[in-house]
């Protein structure tokens, strides 16, 4: 896999920096989500906590479509769409992901103390996932061919 910034070369996904407003009582950071294009969500959470090795996600969503915002810390996340595969380091606070359906995703190399916050277009569904990666290659092959 190549580590990337922007731009992505898989499809649509794209990575970003919220704006942010510092002065001497702290630093505000905004996601005008909506004026990208993308929204409104039905679901909100945040990973943290994650032991030193260990990888969350391991997963892609028939349907659902999420911003992945790194609040504090730093994590890589493992993007594979259309048959490309890049790392996605979410470094700095602020630094975000869009995700549309159809993208494989690992997270990996949580940094101590790291906070991930997801926002999702749609309820959680079981039905929208898809676990194994073979599984997803061959979904991915049905609904593009």
């Amino acid at each position: 896999m190549r580590q990337t910034s922007l731009p992505s070369p898989i499809a649509t996904h794209e990575v970003f920096d919220l704006e942010h407003i510092a002065d001497p009582t702290g630093t505000l950071y905004v996601g005008e989500l909506a004026q990208r294009g993308r929204g409104p969500f039905d679901r909100f959470y945040f990973i943290t906590g994650v032991p030193r090795g260990e990888r969350r996600g391991g997963h892609a969503h028939i349907a659902q479509a999420e911003y992945l915002i790194c609040i504090q810390g730093r994590v890589d996340v493992h993007v594979e769409a259309g048959g490309d595969a890049e790392i996605v380091p979410l470094d700095r606070p602020g630094r975000a992901l869009y995700l549309p359906a159809g993208y494989w995703r690992e997270l990996v190399d949580f940094a101590p103390g790291t906070v991930l916050a997801v926002l999702a277009v749609h309820p959680f569904s079981e039905a929208d996932y898809i676990r194994d990666r073979d599984a997803f290659r061959r979904w991915e092959n049905d609904v593009s061919g």
